[in-house]
């Protein structure tokens, strides 16, 4: 009956039109799988003769293949992606089970391609003999049917075609008709199956790859493609980009790779047509800003929601917006310094500088993510999921967090989520996602005392591996200073628990004590007409020892009766990257009435 539910309401909220778009999607899979290639063209618009190939690029710095004479095809190649790593042997098996989806999507991505091209610019060596590189192009065209497989899926063309792009831009001795027709009838096919029905990240990247992969060619479908794809994404961006900057799917990782590419595309805009759109400017400005708040000490950042790598250079991407903003060059070597190289003569007026105001000494409100930051004067940095945790239609990267809280101590994690080590339809796919991979307080409605019978309350009801049912709605979301005991205090609440006539209400408190140290309160209010069973967890970060929360535990037994329990869990740094550590889980029974569950740490 559960899944049932969760199956029904998630499509509620997801919406026809979004869901016949799915369903058409998934009809059109069994299709391509037995049609001619003649007959997929002619359903889908694929030309038979591919226009012709523009020169536009020629503001690209252009490196030269120095030709060996005894070329040698070392008939394999060795591949590392999510922490796997993976030798193929040609011809490759491209669609291989052998390997999960998202390595083959990353294969299929050919992100790797514009990686050893940056290793080339930077060092003047490539990875891998060029040639050799031409032959896995080769052996992707030849064995990958179109509209068939990973390799046809829209995400992943929207990253190979421009990594395709900018290689064959820069290297044009690598290019040659084969791969010239095969760009065009992966752009074509892009257009004939977008993923609007999908929204998110994933249609910003459709659109960003077929403004560029446009400009590639001549011709009236070309510039029909431009047109749309332009139009498209300043009404997208309009939409997605919340007004204090953030992505709508709030994720921080997936917003600051977005970032990067709209940052790239108005660049390659400016160097072949001329063009810097405002709306573009603004969503540029805006997200750089929204990365500028969130950056925690030593270049970490928050990581509610999926979360693809934590190992992402935030500054990096900071830099790179204020270059295209303030239209300044990037001395360092590499793509990025090619493409900003139109700015090198500039003598253009410093017009964006960060909003420093807004990243005060103790508080930096992030009200439209639904994220708030707390920062003392030690090196202690608070983030308090207190907001909205995704798009109603489009839960695939959220988390079950809301009012969650990590803790973080010059850029160390101190109490800290569990984070993202993996897609998929697993269990622990399930549990990264679940309150219970979160520093969260639950309850559940009492029915005896067997432990296995406990359904506990999701703010998020997550599900599956990108799906979520009920959407808790935020009742309220506020915070301040109190100047007088120097004290930050934020509060938070959502209608999670009110189908079971309780409330539950989240106040946090970080002071700066007279001994020169930061109190850190956090008050869980319950209000409730029935018996309830209740749950907290403490997810320690990779070192902190057990005796961290000893006194905080000592204390809070003086109040109430529970279970104390230590549990070996992990920390995900990355896709793959788990490292180890303590989580405390504190569980007991609360009768009808008023509690108030206060815990205190001393940093």
């Amino acid at each position: 009956m559960r899944f049932f539910y969760y199956f029904f309401r998630t499509l509620y909220d997801i919406g026809f039109e979004r869901l016949l778009g799915r369903i058409l999607y998934e009809i059109k899979k069994i299709f391509l799988k037995i049609l001619p290639k003649k007959i997929i063209q002619f359903l889908f618009n694929i030309d038979k003769e591919t226009p012709k190939y523009n020169k536009t690029f020629t503001f690209l710095k252009k490196v030269k293949i120095s030709k060996k004479e005894n070329f040698v095809n070392p008939g394999k190649i060795s591949f590392s992606f999510l922490n796997q790593k993976e030798i193929l042997c040609f011809p490759i098996k491209w669609n291989s089970n052998k390997y999960n989806q998202l390595w083959r999507f990353n294969l299929h991505y050919f992100e790797w391609y514009r990686q050893f091209l940056e290793i080339k610019l930077k060092t003047d060596k490539w990875p891998y003999d060029p040639r050799f590189l031409n032959i896995l192009i080769n052996d992707w065209i030849d064995n990958n049917k179109l509209g068939f497989g990973d390799g046809w899926h829209s995400y992943t063309i929207s990253l190979r075609v421009r990594s395709w792009i900018l290689v064959f831009r820069i290297c044009p001795e690598l290019l040659n008709q084969k791969i010239i027709d095969s760009l065009w009838e992966q752009i074509s096919w892009l257009y004939s199956n977008k993923e609007d029905y999908i929204g998110g990240n994933h249609w910003l990247e459709n659109l960003i790859t077929l403004l560029i992969g446009s400009l590639q060619f001549e011709g009236k479908k070309s510039k029909a493609i431009f047109e749309f794809s332009y139009k498209q994404l300043e009404k997208e961006l309009a939409c997605q980009i919340l007004k204090d900057g953030g992505h709508f799917e709030r994720s921080a990782s997936y917003h600051l790779l977005l970032l990067e590419r709209l940052i790239e595309l108005g660049l390659i805009l400016e160097n072949t047509n001329g063009l810097r759109p405002y709306w573009l400017i603004s969503s540029i400005r805006k997200m750089t800003n929204w990365a500028y708040l969130v950056r925690l000490r030593n270049g970490k950042f928050p990581i509610f929601n999926d979360n693809l790598d934590m190992m992402f250079n935030i500054d990096s991407i900071i830099n790179y917006g204020i270059s295209y903003l303030n239209k300044k060059n990037i001395s360092e070597k590499g793509i990025k310094n090619i493409l900003t190289n139109i700015y090198s003569d500039t003598s253009y007026q410093n017009n964006f500088q960060l909003r420093e105001s807004d990243k005060n000494k103790y508080i930096t409100k992030l009200n439209d993510t639904g994220w708030i930051i707390a920062r003392d004067n030690k090196g202690l940095e608070l983030i308090f999921k207190i907001g909205d945790s995704c798009p109603k239609y489009l839960p695939a990267h959220t988390h079950s967090d809301l009012l969650s809280f990590d803790l973080f101590k010059d850029g160390l994690p101190l109490i800290v989520e569990t984070g993202t080590s993996l897609y998929g339809n697993s269990e622990e796919r399930y549990y990264e996602r679940s309150g219970a991979a979160h520093n969260i307080f639950q309850l559940a409605p009492f029915k005896g005392y067997k432990k296995k019978q406990i359904n506990w309350i999701e703010p998020i009801e997550v599900w599956g591996n990108f799906r979520a049912a009920r959407k808790a709605k935020v009742l309220e979301k506020s915070s301040g200073y109190n100047k007088k005991n120097k004290t930050i205090w934020l509060q938070g609440s959502n209608d999670a628990h009110s189908r079971y006539g309780t409330q539950h209400i989240r106040k946090i408190f970080l002071k700066i004590s007279s001994e020169n140290k930061t109190q850190l309160r956090i008050i869980d209010e319950v209000t409730c007409f029935r018996k309830m069973y209740w749950r907290q967890f403490w997810h320690l970060g990779p070192g902190q020892s057990e005796h961290f929360l000893a006194d905080m535990i000592f204390k809070l037994r003086n109040h109430f009766e529970f279970e104390e329990k230590w549990i070996s869990t992990w920390y995900s740094i990355g896709f793959g990257k788990r490292v180890k550590r303590k989580t405390l889980c504190l569980s007991g029974v609360i009768e009808k009435g008023i509690h108030k569950f206060e815990n205190k740490l001393f940093f």
